[in-house]
């Protein structure tokens, strides 16, 4: 665990970490609600956003920010040792010499990742899943790539390491933040493509709505329930004070 985290930086970040949940669950709901045309800003208050993101935060740190974290712990020391020597020969050489090790060891990697970033950029229309992979695939690659080169030019520039602690822990924030913009991108992509809800009944004071091909249920806050018309591509809004009766259907 040298390499990786130590216990009073922990501390240090920890301080700051209910702000990045806040954070993280607003950006959950404006990234979903944005693909319906809704400024979800409008309709829901602040204790809505701290309970947005729990599930998400959940589901991560089981199947990834946890076994990540057991890994580092078990092999943390070796791990960090090897990675430290690696990068000290990183300082040592130019930009271009470590692109060129890079390609050498990861070309396929590479041309694989070249071929589908092209295809995601040229191939048909942009919608929410090919954005959902854009983030994941070439965007992670992209973020940690850069994140490296910063680290390397604080310590040829100002012979200063950045302490590992607040690398790693900036970088599985970022991870946990990518994984979470993606799935809301897909879940939004199912609800308007594969018709999540279809089937789902609304009935309110006035009228029943019904989800099909046309109409279809999106969400609800507190005080709001949202419908989207994927013809007109517009969204639809009625206060919660008028609803009777709600029949949810998931495919």
């Amino acid at each position: 665990m040298i390499r990786f985290f130590e216990k009073d930086k922990l501390i240090t970040i920890g301080k700051y970490f209910p702000a990045y949940l806040i954070f993280l669950g607003s950006l959950k709901l404006i990234v979903f609600y944005k693909s319906f045309n809704i400024k979800i800003v409008e309709y829901i208050d602040f204790t809505e956003v701290l309970i947005s993101f729990f599930d998400s935060v959940i589901f991560y740190t089981s199947i990834f920010i946890l076994p990540m974290l057991l890994f580092w712990g078990f092999w943390g020391k070796s791990v960090g040792n090897a990675n430290a020597e690696t990068f000290g020969r990183k300082v040592q050489i130019k930009f271009y010499q470590r692109i060129k090790n890079d390609f050498t060891r990861n070309k396929f990697g590479f041309i694989f990742g070249t071929f589908g970033t092209i295809f995601l950029i040229f191939w048909g229309k942009w919608d929410e899943n090919k954005i959902a992979s854009f983030i994941i695939f070439p965007g992670m690659y992209l973020f940690i790539f850069t994140l490296r080169e910063l680290e390397i030019a604080y310590k040829q520039q100002y012979d200063y390491s950045i302490p590992p602690t607040y690398f790693n822990t900036f970088l599985l924030l970022f991870m946990m933040t990518s994984y979470i913009i993606s799935d809301t991108l897909k879940d939004a992509t199912s609800i308007k493509h594969g018709y999540k809800y279809y089937g789902t009944e609304v009935q309110f004071d006035n009228e029943t709505i019904k989800s099909d091909s046309i109409v279809t249920y999106v969400g609800q806050t507190r005080n709001y329930i949202f419908f989207y018309n994927l013809h007109k591509k517009e969204s639809i809004i009625y206060p919660k004070s008028k609803l009777i009766k709600i029949k949810l259907t998931k495919k």
